[in-house]
């Protein structure tokens, strides 16, 4: 029994081996990442208005925009880049958001420190906490 079983597995055995070995598969074109916003046209469209855009430029925009100087808080999130990524990243990105401010990371003490007018008010980060999270539960939704 035990030959039959070893004179059946080391050719089989072999076989993968020698398949595994010739076996090319072709990498995804490095163009095909990420995906366009055009190709989630049925999605939704993050747009800033009204409160919402007065307060990320007021109290967001300096840190996270291109043009902002902390190369760590433009690692973490881009306000511009925000609509044209994938729908999956946007989630993330927007409960990521909602979760800063909601436990106060957002904006940095040592930042509003020396810049107290930067610090949100009770009202700005609760219209942003619940912008933020009623858009990411959107476009979860739009994703099934």
């Amino acid at each position: 029994m035990k030959r039959t079983i070893r004179s059946l597995a080391f050719p089989a055995f072999g076989m993968l081996l020698f398949l595994s070995s010739t076996v090319q598969v072709e990498p995804p074109k490095p163009s095909a990442f990420p995906l366009p916003p055009s190709a989630f046209a049925d999605t939704v469209v993050i747009e800033y208005k009204g409160r919402i855009k007065e307060i990320i430029d007021l109290k967001c925009y300096d840190c996270h925009s291109a043009k902002g100087d902390d190369e760590d808080a433009k690692k973490e999130l881009l306000w511009d880049e925000l609509p044209k990524l994938n729908p999956t990243d946007q989630v993330y990105a927007l409960d990521a958001i909602a979760e800063s401010v909601e436990n106060g990371d957002m904006p940095p003490f040592s930042y509003v420190l020396w810049r107290p007018h930067k610090k949100l008010t009770a009202e700005e980060a609760k219209l942003l906490i619940d912008w933020a999270s009623k858009l990411s539960d959107r476009i979860y939704k739009e994703m099934d």
